[in-house]
């Protein structure tokens, strides 16, 4: 199922913290194919294909094209291609993402073997932030995780206000 997951997430310089907040991304299941931990090398016998994109919540207008009447096309497919002309052949697929903005937090890829993603999404803003995902291929279905890591490992942002509170106890 196409999903969304969101979180808040905070700066290392804005609390501290000994680790670099990132957002991570670990694709599991791919149709009947599973991810191994103890069998690396296996990646599925289908042909993965999973889009993703990460953003900061407050670039969310840069996602996606406006197709009129208040509506926006987020996926690039054939009819974004071949009626819209949003979007060529080689980004079918992919989320559209607005291309004449700069300095956003958006980063859009796709996943195409089963297990961690080897990207480096760092957080160096403190906000909310999303991942989005999609399969053109509605047949088949998929697992996979989103680590939201701060720079006190999972604990979450919600929850930092409350660390001082603990270290005077």
């Amino acid at each position: 199922m196409n999903s969304q997951v969101c979180g808040g997430m905070y700066a290392k310089h804005d609390w501290g913290g000994s680790l670099k907040p990132h957002i991570g991304l670990r694709l599991n299941q791919f149709g009947k194919d599973h991810y191994d931990s103890n069998n690396k090398d296996a990646q599925g016998s289908e042909d993965v294909l999973v889009s993703y994109v990460i953003f900061e919540y407050k670039d969310i207008d840069n996602l996606g094209a406006d197709v009129g009447g208040g509506r926006k096309k987020y996926i690039c497919d054939s009819y974004a291609i071949d009626t819209l002309k949003i979007c060529d052949k080689k980004q079918e697929g992919n989320f559209i993402i607005n291309a004449d903005v700069t300095n956003s937090t958006i980063m859009t890829s796709h996943l195409n073997k089963l297990g961690p993603v080897n990207l480096d999404y760092s957080v160096n803003k403190t906000g909310y932030y999303c991942v989005s995902t999609f399969n053109k291929n509605e047949a088949i279905k998929y697992k996979g995780v989103v680590n939201f890591q701060n720079a006190f490992g999972q604990l979450s942002a919600s929850e930092i206000p409350k660390l001082p509170a603990y270290a005077a106890s």
